[in-house]
């Protein structure tokens, strides 16, 4: 007598895992078919369709599901003193190396719905209320936040090739990487009570340099 049939719940994250494990060896997203997929997730290749549509709406999925567990961890950090808060959402997101990859495969597979973090708005949000109050010693949000994305995926893609080319553990590396990062986000913060005049003058954002954060 036969098994009860997966659910579609349980075989949508067969799929997922499939596709995710699938990158995880290979890298790259070229060659990868639906048939391979569904193969791997021992399902059928009409209900890959049937559930997500199309190879790349289920590699959307995939960054989706393993992006939202990154964004809950990353949720009690926000009202973190600035520093703190940013060097924590790194040390998170480092932990997501495979979602970096996934992400960034899919820029480059010229996919438009890929944004640079999932959680953008709330990390633009908090920035400006930093400047806001006067807690920053720095105004360009647009430049601050694409320095931090740019160190997020960065390090989680070409970690492995710098500590290759430093001969030295890539944990470790990450570990010094984290502590210089601290270093630069505590010196863009104003002491507390400091005057405007106390500190750098802030760079202005340029017109029109406004993020789209819908």
């Amino acid at each position: 007598m036969s098994g009860a049939r997966p659910t579609r719940e349980a075989t949508e994250a067969a799929l997922l895992d499939a596709a995710f494990a699938l990158l995880g060896e290979r890298g790259v997203l070229s060659g990868m078919t639906m048939q391979e997929i569904a193969d791997r997730a021992e399902t059928s290749r009409g209900l890959a369709y049937h559930y997500f549509g199309s190879r790349e709406e289920l590699l959307r999925a995939a960054a989706r599901r393993h992006i939202n567990r990154r964004s809950q961890q990353l949720a009690g950090q926000d009202q973190l003193p600035f520093a703190e808060r940013m060097t924590g959402m790194l040390e998170t997101a480092f932990e997501y190396e495979d979602a970096a990859r996934l992400a960034v495969t899919l820029v480059l597979d010229h996919d438009p719905s890929i944004r640079t973090l999932p959680f953008r708005r709330r990390v633009v949000e908090r920035l400006e209320a930093d400047v806001a109050e006067n807690r920053l010693a720095i105004e360009d949000v647009p430049a601050l936040y694409s320095l931090f994305v740019s160190v997020i995926y960065g390090f989680m893609i070409m970690g492995e090739r710098f500590a290759a080319e430093f001969k030295c553990d890539k944990a470790d590396l990450e570990r010094r990487v984290l502590a210089v990062c601290a270093d630069i986000f505590s010196r863009l913060e104003r002491p507390a009570g400091a005057e405007p005049s106390d500190a750098r003058e802030p760079v202005p954002v340029p017109e029109g340099a406004e993020l789209d954060l819908a």
